[in-house]
């Protein structure tokens, strides 16, 4: 008969703990739960800025071409060629957009404060300046060499 008494208040202490988690879980708050826009978080100020970009064919052999700006606000917006990015992600160094969310292109880059990377800088030598290196890709095309610089 103990036996079942025990049984019966674990039972009972198991169901109580069952019950608070449901109810602290249903208090959270969901009032804003996604946003388009990212939050200014850590990496934004790596990031931020006015850059000059380009963009070539023919891997490390081909010209780099155009001059197209992007801009990066500290409010985690970002503009390529005047036009607001739709859902950019920004992680660690990195960013990342994507034609299924709307956008013109698909793109994907990494920041650096310098870089002396040959296959993006061979035509300068190196950069001691904030820069971005990645890949853009136009509707209909394969990825493309992509490179910006800080003005």
């Amino acid at each position: 008969m103990t036996r079942n008494y025990r049984s019966i208040s674990n039972l009972a202490l198991i169901l109580g703990v069952a019950m608070l988690t449901m109810v602290c879980v249903s208090c959270s708050d969901d009032s804003d739960p996604v946003s388009s826009t990212p939050q200014a978080t850590g990496p934004i100020d790596r990031m931020e800025g006015v850059y000059s970009t380009n963009h070539r064919w023919g891997g490390a052999s081909g010209a780099w071409r155009y001059n197209i700006e992007m801009d990066i606000r500290s409010n985690g917006e970002v503009y390529y060629a005047g036009t607001q990015i739709t859902n950019p992600t920004m992680r660690g160094d990195s960013l990342f957009w994507s034609m299924s969310d709307g956008n013109a292109t698909n793109a994907a880059m990494v920041f650096a404060e310098s870089s002396s990377a040959d296959f993006f800088w061979r035509d300068k030598g190196s950069v001691n300046k904030r820069c971005a290196m990645g890949w853009i890709q136009n509707p209909g095309e394969g990825p493309l060499d992509f490179r910006g610089l800080l003005k």
